[in-house]
């Protein structure tokens, strides 16, 4: 249990597996023999999103060609782009496109062009120009003639391109548009070092041209010219808008316009894989277009791509967000709309797909893991199981062990859940090599663990969570190892789990904070001095914003933890009163801005020592420890009448007319000024108690009409040497 559970040695993974069943045969409970299972458990039914599914139906290039889009923040969550900008930065992207290989002293010239009225004076503008930019803005002056509607990106439909107008009209717009053609295909005739500059945007602008024109011939010069301006840019002509990606599109716009469903497919998927969000968009509506038609499936039967999409889209369009409400609960259904699954709201189109399927020999379905989580969704178990046999992917993997759970065969599930996370093991934050999103790899972690959990081995979950957070950076189980840790393991258990699990390494991000974890607790427990050897070293606390009391700066937790022991010891120990005045102080002042970094809890809860079941699927033996453990109180909100007390504490330890009485006492006003009324406190009350003792037994100090409200650092210095003087006078 030392965390080579998910090792990438197949020696290490096959011991891990015997240790599995070794502790299987030994585990049991206080109140039953059986693993504790609800309903239902671990029933979620895994899928990708659709997205996700579309941007890696084909190996990522290698071509060197850019996307150049919209920040899009979801697919920023699947695959990160450096060529994805915020609006205002698309705008001036595509500006500045214009002076590409433009001398500083003719940009005027540039300038000149665009402002002109036609092809012909633009041309007669740009005399000084290299020959490729002065013909390409000619014939983009000309295509704005002809198609003069201008639509700014992500900004509503496309105009209507029919001829509109009087005679005059459409002939000026024809001519200008055949204009344009002219002037792009010249320029593309130029050798290559003259139309270096401008290559790939005349061929892409030749393409739209000619797509636009619509005469005989047009459509395939034109998916000719979308071809060319790929193979221009990976030759390295310059593409600073990205055209080569977006020509994907394009393309692929004119092969749906003609019936070939599968080839349109396959353009996106192309553009999709370069990152293109819009590429993603057009699968899905062509996608959405096919879950609509009866023989869509079908007609899919030598189309892999064509297949993949559509099960992707049966998977996504039955998820209204609801779905994560059923990772824990019972799912069944079968093709029809079951009132206990609001999720599932359009399954008419699955039937057909799965039906169509089980029709075809098993090496015509495209993706057999896939269909198989399809199957599953519809409580098809056997189908889903014959899908898989012989599949080796993470989400088959997953599958299985859902399976397994279904038939009651925990050691089964247990060893496909190992393997689902050993195949998703990935070397990058942005590369998923497993086929399964960042939020399936954590949901594989999540499962894992809650099995371990229903199994009673709850030192082997915490294990198996360090491991998933070490090598998956994204993941961030930390809510459920802190359960673990603070509210089933006993304090003992946990400190030699830490010990050998945890050992303090610089880089070890989750194992330092499960030592952190550790240090609050024995702080809670009052074994200060042993809880300094785990705190966290390194990182800065965060400081609830209240400056006036104290200059503040980012500390470690280490540096917490040391200030207030040697104040605890200097209580103890120290024999001069204003000394355990100021390390009462110095108490609350950390108790009051630091104490989820010293004792730890969560500041979102309010646990009043209660048990508190943080994760469902709770067995007798956790409900059990849960309940033991719960003694120990958080004070949350109420950690500010804590920090209040241990500041009367230091009032009392100063000389009442000194300067520091009176300050220790209006920020004691202060921080119930703030306090909430919590657990039969009244902020107010102690707040006008506070205040009567300092009228009562405190000198009068300029800010006393401010008390309560800023207040000075208390002057332990100062009140030394008046209690020296009152002790010497009596």
């Amino acid at each position: 249990m030392n965390g080579y559970v998910f090792s990438r040695t197949g020696c290490a993974w096959r011991c891990a597996i015997l240790f599995l069943l070794a502790a299987w045969c030994s585990v049991s409970y206080a109140t039953s023999k059986k693993p504790y299972l609800p309903e239902g458990f671990l029933r979620y039914p895994p899928y990708n999103g659709f997205d996700f599914e579309a941007i890696n139906l084909l190996p990522s290039p290698r071509d060197g060609l850019i996307d150049v889009e919209l920040q899009d923040l979801d697919m920023r969550n699947i695959r990160q782009s450096s060529s994805w900008v915020s609006y205002p930065e698309f705008l001036k992207k595509m500006a500045e496109a214009d002076y590409d290989g433009v001398p500083s002293n003719l940009r005027s010239e540039v300038e000149a062009m665009r402002t002109a009225p036609d092809g012909d004076a633009a041309y007669a503008v740009g005399k000084d120009l290299p020959v490729s930019i002065r013909m390409y803005i000619a014939g983009a002056m000309d295509f704005r003639v002809a198609h003069p509607h201008v639509v700014e990106p992500y900004e509503g439909p496309a105009p209507d391109l029919s001829d509109k107008g009087d005679n005059s009209t459409i002939a000026k717009k024809k001519a200008a548009l055949d204009r344009a053609i002219s002037r792009f295909e010249t320029l593309l005739k130029l050798p290559d070092d003259q139309k270096r500059l401008r290559g790939v945007d005349a061929a892409y602008m030749l393409g739209r041209s000619l797509t636009l024109r619509g005469a005989t011939g047009d459509e395939a010069k034109a998916e000719d010219a979308f071809v060319l301006t790929r193979t221009l840019a990976k030759a390295g002509m310059p593409d600073p808008q990205g055209l080569a990606v977006s020509s994907f599109g394009e393309q692929a716009r004119l092969v749906r316009a003609r019936g070939d469903v599968a080839g349109a497919v396959e353009l996106y998927a192309e553009q999709a894989s370069h990152g293109s969000s819009q590429a993603v968009a057009s699968l899905k509506w062509v996608a959405e277009a096919l879950y609509g038609e009866v023989n869509s499936m079908s007609n899919a039967e030598h189309h892999p791509l064509v297949q993949k999409i559509l099960v992707a889209y049966a998977l996504a369009i039955n998820d209204n967000g609801d779905l994560g409400q059923l990772v824990y609960t019972n799912y069944t259904d079968a093709y029809t709309n079951h009132p206990s699954s609001p999720a599932l709201y359009n399954m008419s189109g699955i039937k057909s797909i799965l039906d169509t399927a089980k029709t075809w020999p098993t090496n015509e379905i495209a993706a057999p893991d896939h269909l198989a989580a399809l199957a599953y969704r519809v409580n098809d178990l056997a189908f889903a199981r014959k899908l898989l046999a012989g599949q080796n992917s993470a989400l088959a993997w997953w599958l299985r062990a859902k399976l397994d759970l279904a038939e009651g065969n925990l050691q089964s599930a247990e060893r496909a859940l190992v393997e689902a996370h050993r195949l998703t093991t990935s070397d990058t934050l942005t590369t998923t090599v497993s086929g399964l999103s960042n939020f399936n790899v954590d949901g594989v972690c999540t499962e894992l663990t809650q099995l371990e959990r229903s199994r009673g081995e709850f030192e082997l979950a915490l294990s198996n969570i360090l491991a998933c957070e070490r090598q998956h950076l994204f993941i961030d189980n930390r809510g459920e190892a802190d359960y673990i840790a603070n509210s089933i393991l006993t304090t003992p258990e946990l400190i030699a789990f830490v010990n050998s699990h945890a050992m303090g390494k610089a880089d070890d991000v989750a194992g330092n904070s499960l030592r952190a974890t550790l240090a609050m607790r024995l702080i809670r427990e009052g074994r200060i001095h042993l809880a300094l050897r785990y705190a966290e070293p390194k990182g800065g606390d965060y400081v609830d914003g209240l400056s006036q009391d104290g200059p503040e700066k980012p500390r470690s937790q280490l540096q917490l933890l040391e200030d207030y022991v040697s104040a605890k010891d200097r209580i103890a120990s120290d024999a001069s009163r204003i000394a355990r005045a100021q390390a009462w102080y110095t108490i609350a002042l950390l108790t009051r801005v630091h104490y989820y970094s010293i004792f730890g809890g969560d500041p979102d809860l309010a646990h009043r020592g209660e048990p508190t079941y943080q994760f469902p699927g709770v067995s007798p033996v956790e409900a059990a420890r849960v309940t033991a453990l719960s003694r120990v109180q958080y004070l949350h909100d109420r950690h500010w009448y804590a920090a209040y007390n241990e500041a009367l504490k230091a009032s009392q330890l100063v000389p009442a007319r000194s300067q520091a009485y009176a300050a220790i006492l209006c920020h004691a006003a202060h921080w119930m000024h703030q306090a909430p009324a919590v657990d039969g406190h009244d902020p107010t009350a102690a707040f006008a108690y506070t205040y009567r003792l300092y009228v009562k037994h405190g000198a009068y100090v300029p800010w006393a009409n401010k008390f309560g409200q800023i207040c000075p650092t208390p002057d332990f210095q100062r009140a030394a040497r008046l209690g020296w003087k009152k002790y010497a006078s009596r």
